[in-house]
């Protein structure tokens, strides 16, 4: 079935009327590589997280329709407009290289809204996603579903700024105004980068014996329960372990880890990934490893390092799962006996470039790997609080870098507190800190409190 279409492109200052027939199967634009500014924007939650997660998603989500991400512009926190008592947006522009036209363009971007419940009703609603194309190369663009530029760019804060982060010399194709002069003339309201958001790693152990929550979830229906409700507070990642590694923890054999893990494995990965999220597996067995990469699993959580098993590294390497390196010495049986060091900094990073190496000897990318430096393994609280201090030269080596504090010892050591459960105040004080410091990960136990501490500690402190 045929379809006529007019559009109006229009450069610089030469404009020309086309009258354009195309096919309902055909929407490519064979002249050029056009390069476009989409603009996204979100004020509540989707199945895909909190809105600067739903928002990541989203620009994932444009590789598979064929649409190139050149660069991305901060995160901005906005003031709604017009003022209301709905909650701030967060704000982004994304440049995009693309050969598809403006119609399929937008009609992919109300695919990507529509996936995560975004219906186009009310007229400036809450939402859990909102897509538009901003501007299409140097052209004036009128379709029946677009129109390029957005009519009322020029008053948006929330779409300038970002646009001045990755596109500061471009120039309104009708108007003839930079980015710099609309920004200048543009009604002002709250609108502010955001600072840095680690992403939250949600611990769910389902064994009798760990130390903060062992016992709670160690059924499997009591543990997908915990695991959606995590997901639901923002985790965008779901730490699964089967066996303690508390100070003098006893070891168990790899299948009675798996007796514990996997039936939750089963039903919790395809969920996890129908919602965009990532299950990382806390075990230190090959055999494991084996198990749940056969399952889906995303990420290989190795206390050890993959040391403690000899087929570890080889297991990790013929997969494609990513995988976080830990520093420990001993065993956990024996680690608070070897917290000795001349340089827990240094001594820490030698031991990551060595396993590092050995990983990429393995086959192992760096691109895979994430460093968690172990806290309160074979450290003291004194330690944890250098490492935290150090997380920027943790960093130097390549790698993203995990923080673990939630809950443990140090925060008795400190404050005072006995009860692991009762240490969700110092936990929180701790994540800010990594989070300062510049933590890529942080996993925690306590998902809700610690995102909303994140979000207004990055609202505080942007730059």
């Amino acid at each position: 079935m045929r379809r006529i279409a007019f559009v109006t492109f229009q450069y610089g200052k030469n404009s020309i009327n086309k009258r354009k027939e195309r096919t309902a199967c055909c929407e490519l634009c064979s002249e050029r590589n056009a390069m476009i500014f989409i603009a996204l924007g979100a004020n509540t939650p989707s199945p895909f997280g909190l809105p600067h997660q739903t928002m990541r998603w989203a620009v994932l989500q444009l590789h598979a329709y064929g649409i190139e991400v050149v660069q991305q512009s901060r995160v901005y926190i906005t003031e709604p407009v017009p003022i209301s008592a709905q909650p701030y947006y967060y704000n982004q522009v994304v440049q995009v290289n693309t050969r598809l036209s403006p119609d399929a363009v937008m009609r992919f971007l109300l695919e990507i809204e529509t996936r995560t419940g975004r219906q186009r009703r009310e007229i400036n609603a809450s939402r859990p996603l909102d897509l538009d194309i901003i501007a299409y190369d140097n052209s004036h663009i009128i379709t029946q579903m677009v129109h390029i530029p957005h009519p009322r760019m020029h008053e948006r804060l929330f779409v300038l700024r970002p646009i001045q982060d990755i596109a500061s010399h471009w120039v309104h194709p009708t108007l003839q105004l930079s980015v710099q002069q609309m920004i200048a003339s543009a009604p002002q309201y709250y609108c502010e980068p955001l600072g840095h958001m680690p992403q939250v790693m949600g611990v769910l152990n389902v064994t009798p014996d760990s130390f903060s929550d062992g016992g709670q979830f160690d059924g499997t229906e009591a543990a997908l329960v915990q695991a959606v409700t995590m997901m639901d507070e923002g985790a965008f990642c779901i730490d699964i372990g089967g066996e303690s590694t508390r100070p003098n923890a006893p070891e168990i054999s790899p299948h009675d880890e798996q007796a514990r893990i996997v039936p939750v494995l089963k039903q919790l990965v395809p969920l996890a990934h129908a919602r965009g999220r990532r299950i990382s597996v806390d075990t230190r067995h090959a055999s494991t490893m084996e198990a749940v990469i056969k399952l889906g699993v995303d990420i290989i959580n190795d206390v050890s390092a993959l040391t403690h098993d000899d087929r570890s590294l080889d297991v990790v390497a013929q997969s494609r799962a990513d995988v976080i390196l830990m520093h420990m010495r001993g065993t956990p049986a024996t680690m608070m006996s070897l917290a000795h060091y001349d340089n827990v900094v240094m001594d820490v990073h030698r031991y990551f470039e060595q396993r590092i190496a050995a990983c990429e000897a393995a086959g192992i990318a760096p691109s895979r790997i994430t460093l968690d430096p172990g806290l309160g393994f074979a450290k003291t609280a004194a330690h944890n609080m250098q490492l935290i201090h150090n997380i920027a030269h943790l960093k130097t080596l390549g790698c993203p870098v995990l923080i673990g504090a939630s809950r443990k010892s140090m925060i008795a050591r400190i404050a005072g507190e006995c009860d692991a459960q009762q240490r969700i105040g110092g936990s929180v004080a701790l994540a800010l800190q990594a989070q300062t410091h510049g933590a890529n990960w942080l996993r925690v136990h306590d998902v809700q409190v610690t995102q909303q501490a994140l979000i207004l500690n990055a609202a505080l402190t942007a730059n």
